[in-house]
Formats: C-alpha cells, structure tokens, sequence
C-alpha cells in the first residue's frame, strides 16, 4: 500500500522533489542525501526507470553523461511508433487472412426462392480512418486468388495515405 504525501516521512518528501537538469527525461532526485539522477520514460504503457548515483559513478557530470547514455539506447530499442499506423499493420491473434485490414466476406440473400452465396474478399481503411472506405473483389469474377492479392494491394493503399 502507497503512502499519501501527508504522511511521507522528511527524506521520502526530498526524494520525491525533482530537479530539472536541462535533459529530457532525466531529473535529479536525494535519497538520504544522496544525489542521484533518474531517468523515466513510457513505451507502449509500461514504465522504464533506472537511477544513477552520483557518488558511485565519478560525479555530476560523468553521472548525467552515462544517463543519457542510457536514456538514447532506450530509446532505439523502445522507439516511438505512430499509433495509427501501428494499429493499422499490427495482426491480431484472431485473423484468419494473414494481412491486417483483409477480410474474406460471404453474404447470403434470398431471390427467387433460391439462396445465392456470394463471396468475396474485402480491404478496409485502418480503424479509427476517416472517412471510412472499403474495397471489395469477388472471387466468382477474380478467383480466390486474384481477388486477395487485389485487396492485399488496395489494403495496402489505404496504409500508404496514413504515412
């Protein structure tokens, strides 16, 4: 269970303080009177943090030097991703097509008394795309083949105009 700020004792308050060091992402912080510099950043929802004390690695300025070190190859390896695009290009566990934004559609209508199953393979724009547009290309004009490669290739139209 978290404390509330009323009742942190003295060296939890000066730990809480944070100081500007003029670098993104990067403040200087006491712990019992111990500087140390803390770097913080958030990807995909998660927290990254990690501490660096002053008096363990060669003083302030070596400290800030390794800090952002750090903080930079964090950065390469946790890059930040355009969240459309991201959603766009991102397969979900439960496609059963292979390519995001491609779906395999079947209606069925009645005429005549008789049922007709038409089937064809859909593109649509990346959720959250305004205006909202779809594709479709039947597979009894294309083929099964023909009509995926063709919404393959107008999915990936609709992805190009988000970048």
């Amino acid at each position: 269970m978290t404390k509330s700020l009323k009742n942190r004792t003295s060296n939890e308050k000066k730990a809480s303080r944070t100081t500007n060091v003029g670098s993104p992402n990067i403040g200087r912080l006491t712990n019992n009177g111990k500087p140390y510099l803390r770097v913080s950043f958030m990807r995909n929802g998660k927290i990254f943090q990690k501490k660096f004390y002053e008096h363990l690695l060669g003083g302030r300025q070596q400290t800030l030097l390794i800090a952002q070190e750090w903080r930079d190859q964090m950065f390469i390896l946790y890059p930040i991703y355009n969240t459309q695009l991201h959603a766009a290009t991102h397969l979900c566990k439960d496609n059963t097509s292979g390519r995001t934004g491609v779906f395999l559609r079947k209606i069925v209508r009645v005429k005549n008394s008789k049922i007709h199953n038409y089937l064809f393979w859909q593109a649509q724009t990346p959720t959250g795309t305004k205006p909202f547009q779809s594709k479709s290309f039947s597979i009894l004009k294309y083929g099964t083949d023909l009509a995926y490669s063709m919404a393959v290739t107008a999915r990936e139209g609709f992805e190009s105009a988000l970048k």
